[in-house]
């Protein structure tokens, strides 16, 4: 309308914007202005705030059971204490190997199932159970050992329950697996710890009930806080 009112005398010039106004609204006076149909563009545009509109609450309600539910079947929850010791059930004839997955890297232990029957039966059975998935190292002493399997990874506490000794004539060498005690001989529960190298000292007072067969290394570059992910057990 504007180019209308300018087009009707190319020579006028409007000295002020209400003399433009005045001719604008003579030809809105004159001639109803047609709405233009919209474009595709706008329909698109519409269509999908039509559907955003929709969708969002789903996917926001979608979002909050997959929180509250933890994801599917690794979010239940870590069994850390326990009333009583587990029952014996593992074959004391049997060769039993943990794989340690860890921070730093793998590595593979043969445990004794011979001679630390019950030492044995009670790691297989928290291993088994994820005890000791996410828990960390929580000591490290150079050249001598490096401990893990506290549920509140400060070198305290256990499972709940605590297994008797059983002192054999595995000795404390590079890469040896023991429980970890207190004063009291029969104290373990689920702490270990690994020795870096011979400790003589440590022979018959506590129970060694397994060696690293592989992966060594790996034990050597752990440090004080590095996590375990998980420890899996085979048995042939």
């Amino acid at each position: 309308i504007v180019m209308r009112c300018l087009e009707k005398d190319r020579t006028r010039r409007y000295e002020s914007a209400s003399g433009l106004a005045a001719d604008i609204q003579c030809h809105l006076n004159d001639e109803p202005i047609t709405a233009r149909p919209p474009s595709g563009a706008y329909r698109l545009r519409k269509l999908i705030r039509r559907t955003l509109i929709v969708l969002l609450p789903i996917v926001i309600i979608l979002v909050i059971v997959a929180v509250t539910s933890g994801g599917g079947s690794n979010s239940t929850a870590i069994k850390r204490n326990y009333s009583k010791a587990p029952a014996q059930s593992i074959d004391p004839t049997a060769s039993y190997t943990a794989q340690f997955e860890t921070s730093m890297g793998n590595f593979e232990v043969l445990l004794d199932a011979k001679d630390s029957p019950v030492a044995v039966n009670n790691f297989v059975f928290l291993a088994s159970h994820r005890f000791y998935d996410g828990l960390r190292f929580s000591r490290v002493a150079k050249d001598f050992v490096i401990q893990a399997g506290s549920p509140s990874n400060t070198q305290a506490g256990g499972p709940g329950y605590t297994v008797p000794a059983e002192f054999n004539k595995n000795k404390h060498v590079r890469g040896s697996l023991a429980m970890a005690r207190s004063q009291d001989p029969d104290s373990a529960g689920s702490q270990f710890y690994f020795t870096y190298g011979a400790q003589p000292h440590l022979d018959n007072n506590y129970t060694v009930f397994g060696k690293v067969t592989s992966g060594m290394e790996h034990v050597d570059s752990i440090r004080q806080g590095d996590r375990m992910t998980s420890i899996t057990i085979t048995e042939e």
